[in-house]
């Protein structure tokens, strides 16, 4: 009975085996750079990016300003001030740095966060669309092949951008 059953999985192996062996495996690549590029959603997003750089980039400005005035009068004025006033100034400087300093790595947080909060979407989008053209077309794999991503591809290789941008009603 042992025999019986060895011989039966060895011969459901064997035929699961040869019926994969025959299935060919279909790669493709797509350039998602070059696709990001292409797509409507990412102009509004770069738009919308860029007014919150040059937002935060007006507000910190204001705070230069500030700040090069203050200094300005405490250089012209520090040797006048008795002791206890230049120490307040020069406190006051400090602070007004550690708070530009503040500031400004904040605003690098907050554009890196609103960048991908507008870019989630996107790259949503193009993945739910990259793998709906590939089992459309049986592709096993696609690899991206924006620059540094791939080491190699052949010159017949199936590229998925045209597929993909057409799925999107994107046109070239």
């Amino acid at each position: 009975m042992k025999n019986l059953i060895k011989i039966v999985v060895v011969a459901v192996l064997f035929c699961c085996g040869e019926a994969y062996a025959q299935t060919a495996l279909k790669i493709a690549h797509i350039n998602t750079q070059d696709l990001i590029m292409t797509m409507p959603e990412r102009d509004a997003a770069v738009k919308e990016l860029e007014a919150l750089q040059k937002e935060l980039g007006q507000e910190y400005e204001l705070l230069q300003v500030e700040f090069n005035k203050k200094y300005q009068d405490y250089l012209a004025n520090s040797k006048n001030l008795t002791d206890l006033v230049r120490t307040s100034r020069e406190q006051e400087l400090q602070d007004m740095s550690r708070n530009m300093s503040t500031f400004e790595q904040s605003a690098q947080e907050e554009i890196s966060k609103k960048n991908s909060d507008l870019m989630s979407p996107i790259t949503d989008k193009i993945t739910k669309t990259i793998a709906d053209v590939a089992k459309e077309q049986n592709i096993t794999y696609v690899l991206d092949s924006s620059p540094g991503m791939m080491l190699y591809k052949s010159l017949d290789a199936i590229d998925l951008l045209p597929a993909v941008q057409a799925k999107m009603g994107i046109k070239k």
